[in-house]
């Protein structure tokens, strides 16, 4: 069986890594976690009760365990730096954007956390100290802080030729917002816009309205907003309109689904530090697996 026929869904993966967990093939282990991606793995090790979890831990590569520990759910990255030193954490968050730090530093004690924010880089401190500012129920704590911005008048060509000497532009990028000289959102440019149009042409000629998001805004009301309509990438601006951030597929994802769980909760009475599920492999093996 080739290695992209081995599973076609998630509980076909499930089974085949517990196939992997029963044997237990090492070798076919590291090679199973190499081939997931960041989100995949997170939501692997998340269907694991925490002694299984823990063994699989030390598969996922030293490269993006901070990526996963971003991703995974918060009492999950708790049990996992608990026991780590500051420079562990540090070497952890190396390399990671903003809002991954602060994700994985929301867990931390003091003393970690200033460990670790006098490691950081000058400009990624203070946008982590900018997010850990924020409620954890708004929406300014899920944005990404990091936007592709400029000004007006700035030409298509000028811009793509900006971009690309910066690499500004990630998998999850949609949009560029268009700002005056106090950031004050004034548009945004799609980047089917920026390419297809005619390159001597300034961004305001393709200027499109926006809608955006306030990042005081409480998350189940932006979960109402983000779904009723069916928005995948919105800007975030503070009281004045100044651009503070952008969310993403990644963010939207998250801010509904935490809204949708919350809500669950709330209609089970359960409380919110409580689990409405048991981890799918926690669950009797004859009745998860056959």
């Amino acid at each position: 069986m080739r290695d992209d026929e081995k599973y076609t869904n998630n509980e076909e993966l499930l089974l085949y890594l517990q196939k992997l967990l029963d044997t237990p093939d090492t070798a076919a282990l590291q090679e199973f976690f190499t081939e997931l991606d960041i989100l995949d793995i997170a939501r692997t090790l998340e269907s694991f009760p925490a002694k299984t979890r823990d063994y699989l831990w030390e598969y996922v590569p030293d490269a993006i365990i901070g990526e996963v520990l971003a991703e995974v759910d918060e009492d999950i990255r708790a049990d996992y730096i608990e026991d780590l030193s500051a420079s562990d954490v540090e070497q952890i968050v190396k390399g990671l954007d903003a809002q991954e730090v602060a994700e994985v530093l929301d867990v931390a004690d003091e003393a970690i956390k200033t460990s670790v924010y006098a490691s950081l880089d000058q400009d990624i401190r203070a946008q982590v100290e900018n997010l850990h500012a924020y409620e954890d129920d708004v929406v300014g704590r899920y944005m990404d802080p990091e936007t592709v911005n400029v000004k007006q008048g700035v030409s298509l060509e000028a811009v793509q030729r900006y971009i690309r000497i910066h690499h500004l532009l990630d998998d999850e990028s949609q949009q560029i917002m268009i700002t005056d000289k106090d950031k004050r959102l004034l548009g945004t440019l799609t980047l089917i816009d920026l390419i297809k149009q005619p390159q001597d042409a300034v961004v305001d000629d393709y200027m499109d309205d926006f809608f955006t998001l306030n990042d005081q805004m409480k998350v189940s009301d932006a979960a109402a907003l983000l779904r009723s309509k069916e928005l995948h990438f919105v800007p975030v601006c503070d009281s004045e309109g100044l651009l503070v951030g952008q969310l993403n597929s990644t963010d939207v994802l998250e801010i509904t689904q935490d809204d949708a769980d919350m809500t669950l909760k709330h209609m089970s009475g359960v409380s919110d530090e409580e689990e409405v599920f048991t981890p799918l492999c926690e669950a009797p093996k004859a009745a998860a697996f056959g």
